[in-house]
């Protein structure tokens, strides 16, 4: 086709090859899964069915994507870079539902080991590659190896997976325009070290509100900036590694911070986490703000007193 180099066609050949060899696999699983292997599967069984119906689909997008690119190779109906496009489109959709699948397999049996490793490795991929795993899936996903996380630590690390890769699909909310903030100047925030680890860097939105809506992170029960009638209306928070431990955040935004949380009393009003990374314990709290942290489309509410 007139425009396209031998090296465009090798990587779009290359990556229907890759999405067709994984859908072969994948529906030898299917099939396999439909054999009689004790009421362990059984139980499983509509589950599976559901996930018949996406392979399903797979195979239509797959053959429509085929006819698509052979007509427009022979009979040049789209441009160069309408044809890239749409190819690209249609082999991400393809590549998404898989991962969505893979996703929803793993976490049908949380506790065995090999769906903890293929859960990692569907997280991994979708990074890699830049894939957005719809949200309600990575929820669902998450929230079952929540639910068993409480007498197995690996299916707590593969929940944290989930939990953080969820917070990537979150977009910061829009807000006026910012400075650095720095210790020692007249408002105070409060942000728990890691050890060993960078501190973040925290910025002030340059927008005022009464301080009783203004953005808060300070110990629980303390008010550093008592007396100050109007305050910044946000924080940005990113990079580095901190603690909420013992702490109350309001009207923050976390982005590309490494969380730590040991299930300490913890105070969150209406904040959002962006690409963060979690490291809580496993104990009830940490498992209760993990569900939070799953569920949130955006901003979080939680509250833990002692």
């Amino acid at each position: 086709m007139a425009g396209l180099t031998d090296a465009d066609m090798k990587r779009i050949d290359a990556r229907i090859a890759g999405v067709s060899a994984i859908l072969q696999d994948k529906i030898a699983a299917e099939v396999a899964l439909l054999r009689p292997r004790g009421w362990k599967k059984a139980l499983y069984l509509l589950r599976e069915w559901s996930v018949l119906g996406v392979t399903a689909t797979i195979v239509i997008s797959l053959l429509a994507l085929a006819l698509t690119e052979w007509n427009s190779a022979n009979g040049h109906l789209a441009t160069e870079a309408s044809f890239r496009t749409h190819t690209e489109d249609r082999l991400t959709a393809v590549e998404t539902s898989l991962l969505a699948m893979r996703a929803s397999r793993a976490s049908a049996t949380p506790t065995d080991r090999q769906s903890q490793m293929d859960a990692k490795d569907v997280l991994s991929t979708a990074r890699k590659d830049s894939i957005r795993i719809p949200a309600n899936v990575v929820e669902e996903a998450g929230r079952s190896f929540v639910g068993v996380a409480a007498t197995d630590q690996k299916a707590w690390d593969s929940a944290l997976d989930f939990i953080a890769y969820r917070s990537s699909l979150n977009m910061p909310p829009s807000m006026a325009p910012t400075k650095v903030w720095s210790e020692g100047g007249t408002l105070h925030y409060a942000f728990a070290p890691v050890p060993g680890k960078a501190h973040p860097k925290a910025e002030i939105v340059l927008s005022l509100v009464p301080a009783e809506q203004a953005a808060i992170a300070e110990p629980i029960g303390q008010d550093p900036n008592a007396g100050i009638k109007y305050q910044p209306s946000w924080l940005i928070v990113t990079g580095g590694a901190m603690g909420l431990e013992d702490e109350h955040f309001r009207n923050v935004v976390f982005e590309h911070v490494e969380i730590h949380y040991s299930g300490s009393p913890i105070v969150l009003e209406n904040v959002s986490f962006i690409s963060c990374v979690f490291v809580f314990d496993n104990n009830d709290r940490g498992r209760e703000l993990g569900q939070a942290l799953l569920a949130s489309s955006g901003n979080v509410n939680f509250r833990a007193l002692a």
